[in-house]
């Protein structure tokens, strides 16, 4: 009777939320008039009601790692879903432009052909020298140097007079 008594105040301590080595404790210090290898007993189901919480808190923890990595794999595989439908929409836009150019370009003359291939080809020029003057300006900006900042020194970008000068 008093070994049942004992587990019913072990139950209690341990469903009030203190640990169950606590009320291991407290179980062997109420019961006196017990054995020894009664209150031994009673003392290594406490610790395996601790165990029991922790081979409960890790599997709780290892599901909500698997959940997480699972929602970051889905994450990652819709990502790379929507880069894929990206890059095939690109993939077709430069493929519509280029069969419509190619049909634009078979619909001229041959005259009409060169002057329009001459006249790209100039706006490339443009375009390719405009960027070489942008970046060589630039350029004594890119870094950290300081002496360009020291007074009565040139910059580079001062010692500039063409975009031809500075390459």
């Amino acid at each position: 009777m008093k070994f049942i008594v004992g587990l019913s105040s072990l139950a209690l301590f341990s469903i009030s939320s203190i640990s169950p080595s606590l009320a291991a404790t407290e179980l062997v210090n109420s019961s006196t008039n017990k054995s020894l290898p009664s209150t031994a007993k009673t003392i290594q189901i406490a610790n395996s009601f601790g165990s029991f919480n922790q081979i409960i808190n890790t599997v709780d923890r290892e599901v909500r790692n698997r959940e997480r990595a699972r929602q970051r794999q889905e994450r990652y595989e819709q990502r790379q879903r929507r880069l894929e439908a990206v890059r095939q929409r690109r993939e077709a836009a430069r493929q519509a432009a280029r069969k419509h150019r190619e049909a634009y370009l078979q619909s001229l003359t041959p005259q009409e052909r060169e002057k329009f291939l001459a006249a790209e080809r100039e706006r490339n020029a443009r375009m390719r020298d405009f960027l070489i003057d942008t970046l060589v300006k630039t350029a004594p900006f890119w870094g950290n140097d300081s002496s360009s900042t020291v007074p009565g020194r040139r910059t580079q970008l001062d010692n500039c007079q063409s975009s031809y000068d500075c390459l």
